[in-house]
């Protein structure tokens, strides 16, 4: 589950991604969410460095797709809001 200051936003499925924000943000983000396994959970971590070695083409559809998550929490947030 994804929660902040001990509100919960979200619960994340098997194969959703989270980190997101922060690396759009960049390093000097701070963390604003929290994210609880109630599970096992398998979690790939991936340094920015690793990324920022990957050829462009590569980087570009990691942008498009963590661009897409970002607008469908979005838009989950704001159906949540209304």
């Amino acid at each position: 589950k994804v929660t902040v200051q001990g509100r919960l936003l979200d619960v994340l499925r098997r194969g959703d991604c989270f980190g997101d924000m922060g690396y759009a943000q960049g390093p000097e983000a701070v963390r604003s969410a929290t994210i609880q396994a109630g599970t096992d959970a398998v979690v790939a971590e991936i340094p920015s460095q690793t990324l920022e070695a990957l050829p462009e083409r590569i980087q570009l559809k990691l942008v498009r797709t963590l661009l897409r998550v970002m607008a469908e929490r979005l838009a989950f947030g704001n159906q949540r809001l209304s």
